[in-house]
């Protein structure tokens, strides 16, 4: 098998290793990543926006009830005018509308009577448990209280309440008054995270049941999942880890628990280990089809420059890379076939070796690049002052040689000046240098029965003659 293409195979084969082990690699890395960053920093963070509207929600009503508590028409209407209801509906319906609440309320502890903004909603008793909270906050020490619950006033929807005693101007308990925030937005809220991050929210309270939850949370009435949450919420109480895991129906979740002081209640995020690596493995799987493309791509685009650069470093392995004439290698194997063939016909054949004078010296006080620069201009020269032909190389260094074919001794002689005088008299390297360039020139005519080595040396000793007598001269 040709050489270039086991290079080849075994190029191919290393790219494919390569981008397997690699891909393989990054596949792993970006999942561990990938649960990481979901368990430290996207289902924390998701968590902190949700406990964000929760306080705000807290605020806004607890400063409501505040304002409410401390209402002096309140106060006095509790003490002295409880018989007239519609002052009590107008001041609850005003509260209502002004601050877009679900609901504004006030409880007496004289009358018993829960009024709303449409009159009197009903009695509470203390041996009913959704009217407990009253007395609760009644007999606690505390003025305020939050909690989530249901609103008897809003249609039974599920609401934040605010609620704040009321106490008369000798600081007697009169009531309790506040204000309930429906929880449908912090639903909608919830139902965004499930969509947009596939994060599932729900709020668990004491009981162990989950009150608040987004859209299509099947699993809350699977009492092997409340099992679950409740002991990782046992867990989280314990170790005061809010990072835990959990199997369930053999699939992997990430769940953040946080606890809201306020309402009493204990807030999970969790997200499915296999949503997130789905979408690591559909990435994995595109790249592998892309790679596809690109290998096929790679190994046509490998056949041609193989084939391509191959006969570009033919070519350049035959040439000097400065001047762009055969090199002293290429030289020899051209000179063999012409010598050889130049023989058999009986024919002329003629070598000019020239020695650019002094140029030691062009080197020391212009620096190589100049002299670099004489070379191509000298080489430049020759090629115009011989047809294309004629076999011109660089034998080396500042040395050049010239093999003139069906040429004797006079036209030699004859191109020899000719390419003395066209250097000598070349303005480029005047304007360079400043001073005119000299060369000197051995020439050798083939004689009959001559091999190339001693052609090769008549040449050379000319060229040693042509130095030795003063150089900028050609002799034969």
């Amino acid at each position: 098998m040709n050489t270039k293409y086991k290079f080849f195979i075994l190029l191919v084969f290393l790219l494919l290793f390569g981008f397997s082990f690699a891909s393989y690699m990054s596949y792993k890395m970006a999942s561990n990543l990938a649960k990481r960053d979901l368990s430290l920093h996207s289902l924390p963070l998701s968590s902190d926006n949700v406990y964000s509207e929760i306080q705000r929600d807290l605020l806004k009503s607890k400063l409501i009830s505040s304002l409410m508590s401390n209402n002096t028409f309140l106060i006095s209407w509790a003490k002295n005018n409880k018989n007239n209801i519609e002052e009590i509906k107008e001041y609850l319906r005003a509260i209502k509308s002004k601050y877009n609440t679900s609901s504004s309320f006030f409880v007496s502890s004289l009358s018993e009577n829960y009024y709303y903004e449409k009159g009197i909603l009903k009695t509470i008793n203390n041996k009913q448990d959704e009217d407990k909270w009253f007395y609760r906050l009644k007999n606690s020490n505390n003025d305020y209280e939050s909690n989530i619950d249901v609103d008897m006033a809003n249609n039974g929807e599920l609401s934040i309440f605010s609620n704040y005693k009321v106490r008369d101007l000798e600081g007697n308990f009169i009531g309790i008054t506040g204000v309930g925030i429906e929880t449908s937005h912090v639903s909608s809220l919830l139902d965004t995270y499930k969509n947009k991050y596939n994060h599932e929210v729900y709020f668990v309270d004491k009981n162990n049941s989950i009150i608040i939850k987004s859209k299509n949370l099947e699993k809350a009435k699977n009492p092997h999942f409340k099992e679950i949450i409740y002991e990782k919420i046992n867990d989280f109480k314990k170790n005061k880890n809010s990072i835990l895991e959990y199997e369930y129906l053999g699939e992997t979740f990430h769940l953040n628990i946080r606890f809201i002081e306020e309402l009493n209640l204990f807030l999970c995020i969790e997200a499915k280990e296999q949503d997130v690596l789905k979408e690591i493995t559909n990435n994995f799987l595109i790249n592998i089809v892309i790679f596809i493309f690109i290998i096929i791509f790679i190994m046509m685009s490998i056949i041609y420059y193989i084939n391509h650069y191959q006969k570009y470093l033919e070519f350049f392995a035959k040439k000097d890379t400065l001047t762009g004439l055969s090199n002293r290698f290429d030289f020899e194997n051209i000179l063999l076939h012409i010598f050889s063939s130049v023989t058999k016909e009986n024919k002329n054949m003629a070598f000019i070796l020239l020695d650019v004078d002094d140029f030691k010296s062009i080197n020391d006080t212009f620096g190589h690049q100049m002299g670099d620069k004489i070379l191509v201009i000298i080489a430049k020269v020759l090629k115009n002052c011989f047809s294309s032909r004629t076999i011109l190389a660089r034998w080396g260094g500042e040395e050049f040689v010239v093999v003139l074919r069906n040429t004797n001794n006079e036209e030699a002689y004859f191109l020899a000046e000719k390419l003395r005088l066209a250097i000598f008299d070349n303005k480029e390297i005047y304007a360079l240098i400043n001073k005119k360039m000299t060369v000197s020139l051995g020439i050798a005519v083939k004689q009959d029965n001559e091999n190339k080595d001693e052609l090769f040396l008549r040449v050379d000793k000319n060229l040693y003659k042509a130095k030795e007598q003063g150089k900028n001269q050609s002799v034969i």
